[in-house]
């Protein structure tokens, strides 16, 4: 019984928050919407880069189908 308890504590414990990768998505998603509501509010901003825009579609696409991380497929998009 306390073997059983001690395993449900320790899934509960490990089980618990966000991989590297999932934290780093979660960032840049709170970054990419604080960005583009400072770009709605100030229009004199330079455009985007080529880079940025590929990361923000990405990201989009991400949301869109709920997948944060590893290789999105034809089917995700």
């Amino acid at each position: 019984m306390k073997q059983l308890l001690l395993i449900c504590a320790v899934v509960a414990l490990v089980g618990c928050g966000e991989s590297k990768e999932e934290q780093e998505f979660s960032d840049f998603m709170a970054a990419a919407e604080a960005k583009t509501a400072a770009e709605a509010e100030v229009d004199d901003e330079k455009p985007l880069t080529e880079e940025e825009s590929a990361k923000v579609i990405e990201v989009t696409i991400r949301k869109a189908v709920n997948k944060p991380t590893g290789e999105l497929t034809k089917a995700d998009l």
